[in-house]
């Protein structure tokens, strides 16, 4: 909890975040945005693109996985140049394959999409392991496409209710 941010916007960043955002920020996961005038921003309270969501957890892999080529979807070209490679890998590794053919990587993320890549990232021994279809979460019904997703990841204790609200 040493760590600095050099964020413009650090006060706006909720108490309950605050170590998680500088732990992201020390290993070089989360780097934030540039803004209009110029200042390092966190931008925490708002939502993300895929894009940014993709280059994110694709940051916690180690390096050196092979690149798909993202020829196949029709919207290859609106993915930006800092999030190629990671969409790339991601791709390869089967974690996202997007949706009728396209990524839509400028659309806001999900929680549910979020939790989808972060389970699909997991070891196979650990998801086995923690494999679990109930939730505690009240915004996620037993029979949700991403409740296994959520389910797993709560009992793995990657998510984790900080706020005791009963969201995911």
């Amino acid at each position: 909890a040493g760590v600095s941010l050099p964020y413009a916007d650090a006060a706006s960043i909720p108490k309950w975040d605050e170590n998680a955002v500088k732990a992201l920020y020390a290993e070089g996961i989360m780097q934030g945005s540039k803004a209009g005038d110029g200042s390092l921003r966190a931008n925490a309270k708002a939502s993300i693109t895929r894009a940014e969501a993709m280059t994110i957890l694709g940051r916690i892999l180690p390096q050196g996985y092979p690149q798909a080529s993202l020829t196949g979807f029709s919207d290859a070209a609106s993915v930006p140049s800092w999030s190629k490679d990671y969409v790339a890998t991601l791709v390869e590794l089967k974690v996202v394959g997007g949706s009728n053919g396209k990524l839509d990587p400028n659309a806001s993320v999900t929680r549910a999409e979020v939790a989808a890549i972060l389970y699909r990232i997991m070891d196979a021994d650990c998801a086995k392991a923690y494999y679990d279809t109930t939730s505690s979460y009240r915004d996620g019904a037993r029979g949700d496409w991403f409740n296994v997703y959520v389910a797993t990841l709560e009992n793995a204790g990657v998510i984790v209710d900080t706020r005791a609200g009963g969201y995911f």
